[in-house]
């Protein structure tokens, strides 16, 4: 591609960036004193005083946290959050091998010292086109940034949530395998690796023994993580269940009356105003017509086949209701809606999820490239709900710490084609030999400006619609790595291999 050619696509294609991810690509612009990652990872903000205290938060982290991993890896977990009450919240459950995430989890852990603790979402339907079913590996052309996916656990019910899907059986599992060996697109290195991975760990015992899907994923995604950093030296990653954490501490303020989480909840006059006021926001809900057409109202429903339905409320504002059809009611009453989530009959939304531990409690929660946006205008709009309603001392206490930490993607492999390179993540690193500290050093001490450069035609990808990209975009974008890894043996940072 001739250079003036390239650059005039290059210039079109940032155009298009800037227009949805301004705070990501200023982020671009020369500056002799812009941070490393580890330094800008050791720097995320925290600390922000919350409307009651965070420690019933560490409590409940810490609970899980002995649940799947054991009492040492739990007060690891207690001792990191009350050093910094911060948690990176960009993640879906799963087994964390998508490279936008995992290379999230590596820049957020250059600031951790003992645990690296993420909260990540349940509630996402298995059918949703952007969520990893299986293990994700390099590209397998130049063609796209976009990893390619090795299914292990079946589509399912449409909208069926994965924190509602049983566990994976022996069986289906070694269906999956079957699939693994016969998938011509895989290499004989990658082949050997994917199938011992699914007989080591997959079907495991204690895997195969969890309660849930969800627990199979949380255990398994912090296996591969200390499988791929082990000799890095990095603190474990500890992934916790996002919804059930936020569940029971809700339950605590439903008992009392005074909490911002139980009056968001019981007081009609909140209730209806934040129905209005959030309206059409990012990561809130959506009405038109008096129903809610997109996202849910405070909390999903869930039928009998687990499946998600969302909720709006009664004109009253004292219960909610179905919103698609479904004869599901709940009481706005703090008894009725403890039993429910005790039950499992009503798990938190997205606006629940940061309104209980960023907004009520301080917990600063770190994201991707979207949260770091909608999550500060999602405070501000509720700051506002408080001053409709005349208490504008409640309203000036209200805000977020939400600091973009996950999006990044400066380390490389080759596309399987060989002509390019994209993302790299924790399958690709176990194929070149696993994360090693040279490596972690230099992606520690790459400049958060370079970092995004090598980040731009993931982003452009993940973030404009095909019909929209210009023609050329991916050598246009595509930078010379200096974080590249070699297709068969150790990971390498000498820039060469594209």
């Amino acid at each position: 591609m001739p250079a003036p050619m390239k650059s005039e696509i290059r210039a079109e294609a940032l155009t298009q960036l800037e227009r949805v991810l301004p705070h990501v690509t200023r982020l671009m612009a020369p500056d002799a004193a812009a941070p490393t990652l580890a330094e800008f990872a050791r720097s995320l903000p925290h600390g922000r005083r919350g409307l009651q205290p965070v420690d019933d938060f560490i409590e409940a982290a810490a609970a899980q946290t002995r649940k799947l991993h054991g009492p040492q890896t739990a007060a690891k977990v207690t001792r990191e959050l009350e050093r910094r009450p911060l948690a990176l919240t960009a993640s879906h459950v799963s087994l964390e091998v998508h490279p936008r995430f995992f290379q999230g989890d590596l820049l957020f852990a250059l600031g951790c010292e003992e645990a690296v603790p993420v909260l990540s979402v349940t509630n996402i339907p298995l059918t949703n086109c952007a969520y990893p079913r299986g293990l994700l590996i390099a590209s397998r052309s130049a063609a796209s940034e976009m990893p390619c996916e090795i299914p292990l656990i079946p589509r399912g019910i449409p909208h069926r949530s994965v924190n509602s899907i049983p566990p994976w059986t022996e069986s289906a599992m070694r269906v999956a395998l079957g699939r693994v060996m016969r998938n011509a697109a895989l290499s004989e290195h990658e082949r050997v690796l994917i199938t011992r991975l699914i007989h080591d760990h997959c079907l495991r015992p204690d895997i195969l023994r969890r309660e849930s899907l969800a627990e199979q994923l949380l255990a398994l995604g912090n296996t591969f993580w200390d499988m791929t950093t082990r000799e890095a030296g990095l603190p474990p990653l500890v992934t916790l269940n996002h919804e059930s954490l936020t569940a029971e501490l809700i339950i605590r303020d439903l008992a009392d009356p005074t909490t911002l989480v139980s009056r968001l909840l019981t007081e009609p006059a909140v209730v209806l105003e934040l129905y209005r006021s959030l309206s059409g926001r990012a990561a809130c809900w959506h009405v038109e017509e008096g129903h809610v057409v997109r996202g849910t109202f405070l909390f999903w429903a869930i039928d009998r086949t687990g499946c998600m339905r969302p909720l709006q409320p009664e004109p009253d504002g004292r219960a909610l209701v179905s919103s698609d059809g479904h004869k599901f009611r709940f009481e706005l009453k703090a008894a009725p809606l403890t039993e429910a989530l005790r039950t499992g009959a009503i798990v938190p939304g997205l606006f629940l999820l940061y309104s209980v531990t960023d907004i009520a409690r301080g917990l600063a929660c770190a994201g991707g490239i979207l949260q770091s946006a909608y999550l500060p205008a999602m405070a501000e709009a509720l700051a506002r709900v408080f001053e409709t309603l005349g208490e504008q001392g409640l309203a000036a206490q209200i805000g977020v710490d939400s600091p973009f930490a996950t999006g990044l993607v400066p380390l490389r492999a080759p596309t399987a084609d060989g002509l390019a390179h994209c993302p790299a993540g924790p399958v690709d690193l176990m194929l070149a030999g696993g994360l090693t500290r040279d490596m972690l050093e230099k992606f520690a001490a790459t400049r958060l400006p370079d970092a995004v450069e090598a980040s731009l035609a993931s982003l452009y990808e993940h973030r404009i619609p095909q019909e929209k990209r210009v023609t050329g975009w991916q050598r246009a974008l595509r930078s010379e790595p200096s974080l590249l890894l070699h297709p068969a043996g150790r990971a390498a940072a000498d820039g060469t291999g594209d």
